[in-house]
């Protein structure tokens, strides 16, 4: 566990002696309320026919809704790449403090960490883009049901 305390380390190189990785520390709130913004915006939005008669507003969220997934895995792009110089910093520190056994752990160990985010922004882009077509399939059945009632009533007036 001790192997950790390098990489945090990184992120303390990251606030203090370098300005785009602070930045990119900073933006690691913001981009998740990004991320949960944009899946709100996709779930209660209607796609409205392309027409070409839209708002700027229809066609923002129309892109929005069209691409949910690929928008909040692209919002994990600061987070994983601070992660990244975080470890990068902590290996140029490791390697004259650790053997080479030692080394290869805390490598293979951030590696895995890593991987954990980038795991993430890929699990959070598909399960936003799988709950977006369930709730329009959701939305389609039932609309089309209410649009079939109504019919079928004013079909028992004749």
């Amino acid at each position: 566990m001790g192997y950790f305390g390098f990489h945090e380390i990184g992120h303390a190189l990251n606030r203090n002696a370098n300005k785009f990785a602070k930045h990119l520390q900073n933006l690691r709130l913001p981009c998740q309320a990004l991320a949960i913004l944009i899946t709100m915006i996709a779930l209660s939005t209607n796609k409205t026919p392309d027409n070409g008669q839209q708002t700027p507003m229809q066609k923002t969220k129309n892109f929005i809704k069209e691409n949910i997934g690929k928008l909040t895995a692209l919002s994990f792009i600061p987070i994983i790449t601070e992660e990244a110089i975080a470890t990068i910093k902590s290996d140029k520190i490791i390697r004259n403090i650790l053997s080479t056994k030692e080394l290869k752990k805390v490598r293979k160990l951030n590696t895995i960490a890593l991987s954990t985010y980038v795991g993430s922004a890929i699990f959070s882009g598909v399960s936003a883009n799988i709950g977006n077509r369930v709730r329009d399939y959701i939305f389609d059945r039932t609309n089309n049901k209410s649009l079939k009632h109504k019919v079928k009533k004013q079909n028992d007036w004749r």
